[in-house]
C-alpha cells in the first residue's frame, strides 16, 4: 500500500519520472523493467503492460514487486529515489493489457 507516502514523495511521484520495476522470475532472480507509471489521487501507483510480456507472466505467478523511482535531477553527490515494495493487485482489460497497482 502506498498510503504511507509523505507529501514530498507524492509530489515527487506526480512529476514525470520513470520507475524501475522488479518482478521475480521462476528461478527467483529479478527481472527489471523501466516503465512509466501514474500516481492516482489516493496515492496508488498504477502501471500497465501487455499480458504476453515476461513481467506480466511473473506478476500472475507471484504478485510481489519492488519499484524504484530515481530523481534524475539530484545533485551528482547524492542519490535520491523513492523505493516501494509489496504485493500488487492485477486488473485485466479487454485489450489484454494488465494494469497493476501497489
Amino acid at each position: 500500500m502506498t498510503s504511507g507516502l509523505s507529501d514530498w514523495a507524492k509530489e515527487f511521484l506526480r512529476a514525470f519520472h520513470f520507475a524501475v520495476l522488479s518482478t521475480l522470475n521462476t528461478d527467483g532472480s529479478s527481472q527489471l523493467t523501466t516503465m512509466w507509471y501514474l500516481l492516482e489521487n489516493d496515492a496508488t501507483i498504477v502501471m500497465s503492460t501487455p499480458g504476453h510480456l515476461r513481467k506480466a507472466k511473473n506478476l500472475r505467478r507471484d504478485p510481489r514487486i519492488a519499484i524504484c523511482v530515481p530523481d534524475e535531477a539530484a545533485r551528482p553527490q547524492t542519490i535520491e529515489a523513492i523505493v516501494q515494495q509489496g504485493r500488487i493487485s492485477l486488473r485485466f482489460t479487454p485489450e489484454k493489457v494488465i494494469e497493476f497497482s501497489l
